[in-house]
């Protein structure tokens, strides 16, 4: 549910990837507390989380109706042999015309003709909107 109004249920957002993700992010967060030492506080290695990346370049104009369909791009990815995909929540690059998202496809990543595929029809209407495959050292670094 939505913290305040208007209170909405959000359990439509998370995907079995994600929701996978997070059991396994709990248990990971319960070890390295017990473990205690440096990697309670050395960041996660996200490039690792993903055999591919999707890189969405967005003009600024464009960056709410994106984010608005970013559910639904994560959905045709899982229908097309992708369930563990994943939307980084931030910007990885800002520059002066446009923002870049980072979207992990998985251990097992959907081919660039399947990612060309999906994007095509969800990127209808998002004219200047950029989608390529990186691999994942590819990816800029995460924050």
């Amino acid at each position: 549910m939505t913290p305040a109004a208007p209170v909405r249920s959000c359990t439509e957002q998370v995907g079995p990837g994600f929701r996978d993700l997070l059991t396994a992010e709990l248990y990971r967060a319960w070890e390295i507390v017990d473990a205690g030492g440096d990697t309670l506080l050395a960041p996660p290695d996200a490039h690792r989380a993903h055999a591919a990346w999707a890189l969405v370049t967005v003009p600024h104009a464009l960056i709410g109706p994106v984010r608005g369909r970013v559910r639904a791009l994560l959905t045709a990815l899982e229908l097309a042999g992708a369930p563990d995909v994943l939307a980084w929540p931030r910007p990885v690059e800002r520059g002066p015309d446009a923002v870049t998202f980072a979207i992990g496809l998985g251990h097992h990543p959907v081919s660039a003709t399947v990612l060309a595929d999906v994007v095509t029809s969800w990127r209808s209407g998002l004219r200047g909107v950029d989608v390529v495959r990186v691999g994942n050292g590819d990816v800029p670094t995460l924050r």
